[in-house]
């Protein structure tokens, strides 16, 4: 088999509003650590798989398929063999149009998506014999959140009895004479460690263990993350310190895996890409909306009548903008009672991973790895799109942030039916056993 490795760089410009806080008021003030569009190539003599790994919050599918679209046009590599994940950092600018939480930079924007797919070609250039191999260990720097928010400032409050993934997955890539030519890293845990009040652009904690591992090991690291929908790491909100402790934490993990890691370069590839529709809950009626939109903008004229902080004022003006926009889709008829998400499965040997475009749960994350027909199953959210998150049913019933909040700043009118979890699971497991066959 062949492997190529490429890294461009993709930190914005200092001033750009970052992504992810709505207590944030003003633009980046500078950066702490660069960012990076990462990719591999890889070629078993018959597919040839692209693997992008951004240090951004998240990239929409309509993005991803032009970066797909351009990069098939410089390589050959069909576009459904093409995974773009991102890790959520919520130190990098704004790629989604997530409201009230940082505006896209236009200029900035306009020049990512060729950026990024001129990392795909410059990994299809640099491709060499080699190796492969995989191996999973424990590290614990998550926590559960519970969803219930604290409302002086929004802070979502840690869950420490519920479940989290504490699994770290490891893929080596060697080259013919045994060094390592790049080593990807998965993990489950939202990047905020660095909370709102930081300014600086940075990858937050992927990045301290991508660097930490490249370091102590050579090669190019990449990082992607898992169904961290509802984990948070355990500092929260920390230092940069705690940045690269955690980090680190996660490196050490992976460095001690890595050398007990066996490569092959026997490997076949096998790949699904499947489209599947998630339920959505029905929305509010067209009367019920339009009594929450004056609600939504006499809440809002008092907040400016009165003396406020930026967060109240953000929030309230977020809510109402939510309503009026959804009021305006009720109008016109364009709900969907379904939204369709695509499905990325990439299997090789005894290992796959499993791309999915949101904000998974961690329990769906670990129902799936309990059912999995492979040895090494590696999930990574935030890939090929993100439509927000996709909730537990238990969560539903337990209420919080995620299921009665969150969609309203993707922009969506409401969050997905409690169905979702199991439609999702059903169709992950049914598709893996299509690979495995």
């Amino acid at each position: 088999m062949k492997i190529g490795a490429s890294k461009v760089d993709i930190t914005p410009p200092v001033g750009v509003d970052l992504a992810g806080y709505a207590a944030r008021e003003k633009g980046s003030s500078g950066i702490a650590d660069n960012l990076y569009s990462k990719t591999l190539v890889l070629d078993d003599g018959k597919e040839k798989i692209a693997i992008v790994t951004n240090d951004l919050i998240g990239l929409g599918e309509k993005t991803v398929n032009r970066i797909r679209k351009i990069a098939e046009e410089k390589t050959g590599i069909r576009r459904d063999k093409i995974m773009v994940s991102c890790s959520h950092t919520h130190s990098g600018p704004a790629t989604i149009p997530l409201k009230g939480c940082g505006k896209i930079d236009v200029d900035y924007f306009s020049t990512l998506e060729n950026t990024v797919a001129d990392g795909i070609y410059l990994a299809f250039q640099k491709m060499e014999e080699a190796s492969i191999g995989v191996g999973k260990g424990k590290v614990r720097i998550n926590v559960n959140r519970s969803g219930k928010i604290r409302e002086e400032d929004l802070t979502i409050l840690p869950n420490p009895e519920g479940i989290v993934d504490d699994e770290v997955g490891v893929a080596i890539m060697k080259d013919k004479n045994g060094f390592p030519i790049a080593t990807w890293i998965n993990y489950a845990c939202h990047p905020v460690v660095l909370g709102p009040e930081n300014l600086l652009i940075s990858a937050d904690y992927p990045g301290a263990t991508q660097r930490f591992i490249e370091k102590k090991m050579g090669g190019m690291v990449l990082f992607s993350n898992g169904c961290c929908g509802n984990l948070n790491p355990i500092i929260y909100p920390g230092t940069f310190e705690d940045v690269e402790n955690l980090g680190i934490s996660i490196g050490e993990r992976a460095l001690r895996l890595a050398g007990t890691i066996s490569t092959s370069s026997k490997v076949k590839f096998k790949i699904v890409s499947k489209r599947i529709s998630l339920p959505v809950q029905k929305p509010p009626s067209l009367e019920r909306m339009e009594r929450m939109v004056e609600e939504k903008r006499k809440e809002l004229e008092k907040i400016r009548k009165m003396e406020h902080d930026f967060l109240e004022f953000n929030v309230s003006r977020i809510m109402f903008e939510w309503a009026r926009a959804s009021l305006e889709v009720l109008k016109e008829g364009k709900f969907s009672e379904k939204i369709e998400i695509e499905v990325f499965l990439l299997a090789f040997n005894n290992a796959i991973l499993i791309g999915i475009p949101g904000e998974v749960f961690a329990e769906i994350g670990v129902k799936i790895k309990e059912s999995s027909v492979f040895k090494y199953t590696f999930i990574l959210g935030y890939t090929n799109g993100l439509i927000g998150y996709i909730p537990t049913k238990g969560a539903f019933l337990k209420g919080g942030y995620e299921v009665e909040v969150a969609h309203k700043y993707y922009g969506a009118i409401s969050p997905l039916s409690p169905e979702a979890e199991r439609v999702l699971i059903d169709e992950v497991l049914r598709l893996m056993k299509e690979v495995k066959s």
